[in-house]
């Protein structure tokens, strides 16, 4: 923790896919990584790919309608069961 916030750091701000190996996606707008998870839950679905995609989101992204609109497509395309989809 001590390179938090700093240049050249794997930890100077938003998460990086070239430092940080197991991030795979990074984002912009709020909302947008939950989106993008769902969609990587349903290729994996479609794959039979039984491992897990989680997504980190924030509590002032919790108040985005691009979160509503991805909670209800992760459901209603995937067929998820409640117990499957959650946000902490």
């Amino acid at each position: 923790m001590n390179t938090l916030r700093m240049l050249n750091s794997r930890l100077q701000g938003h998460p990086y896919t070239g430092t940080i190996p197991e991030v795979d996606a990074t984002t912009g707008l709020l909302g947008q990584g939950l989106s993008i998870a769902v969609g990587m839950a349903i290729a994996k679905k479609n794959n039979n790919d039984n491992h897990h995609v989680y997504a980190i989101v924030g509590d002032g992204e919790m108040q985005e309608g691009q979160i509503w609109e991805a909670m209800l497509q992760a459901v209603s395309y995937t067929h998820l069961r409640a117990h499957e989809t959650s946000l902490p």
